[in-house]
């Protein structure tokens, strides 16, 4: 069940806010305006994950190194992140890429039946419009999304680390606390597999 949990849980977040989504725009409760707004931003985390998901992959650690010798802010988190490539490209590409294209198509549906009966249209014909819209937007802006990131990949992570550092700060460096904790419980496992030889130490939460 363990191994299970985290695809559980993605399941159910998913799932309830497909759900309050969808039932929020069918019962009227938004305008066009702001449900429009709800939707673009759903379209846009999406991309926004592709796009890092993109650059861990094609990011060269050693100039990520030399960033962070010079101090320069978010390059550690980006190092950090790069090392865990697989397991970052995963999440953002394949767990994060499809929370938001579940919920915007929720979202489109339950839009097509608001400006179906807000417009006087048909269904059909409003669905084909929302569809191709959400289509559009998301396949284009992943596509323009790919292209930046496979050529300025450092870039993104750089403003990614920073982004992490923020956050980390506001949450009183909790993820810093967590990274930790992780690392320890990996040397632990290492020790035991190795008995004690030749096993390196997991490198430190980064700090900048």
């Amino acid at each position: 069940m363990g191994k299970y949990s985290g695809a559980i849980k993605t399941g159910i977040v998913t799932f309830f806010t497909a759900v309050i989504l969808s039932s929020t725009f069918a019962m009227g409760q938004l305008s066009f305006l702001p449900a429009m707004i709800i939707l673009l931003v759903i379209i846009g985390v999406g991309i926004i994950f592709d796009l890092i998901g993109t650059s861990v992959t094609a990011a060269d650690e050693g100039a990520l190194h030399a960033m962070a010798s010079d101090r320069v802010p978010g390059a550690r988190w980006a190092i950090y992140l790069v090392r865990r490539a697989d397991r970052v490209a995963n999440i953002c590409n394949d767990v994060i890429g499809d929370i938001c294209g579940t919920t915007s198509g929720a979202s489109g549906a339950a839009l097509v039946v608001y400006l179906s009966v807000a417009l006087g249209v048909r269904e059909s014909i409003m669905s084909v419009l929302i569809v191709g819209l959400i289509a559009a937007l998301t396949v284009g802006g992943k596509a323009a999304g790919k292209n930046y990131a496979i050529n300025e990949p450092e870039s993104i992570l750089l403003v990614t680390g920073r982004a992490i550092m923020a956050v980390d700060g506001l949450l009183g460096n909790r993820i810093s606390k967590r990274v930790e904790e992780s690392n320890k419980k990996n040397r632990r496992k290492k020790a035991v597999k190795g008995n004690g030889n030749g096993c390196k130490p997991s490198k430190k939460a980064p700090n900048g």
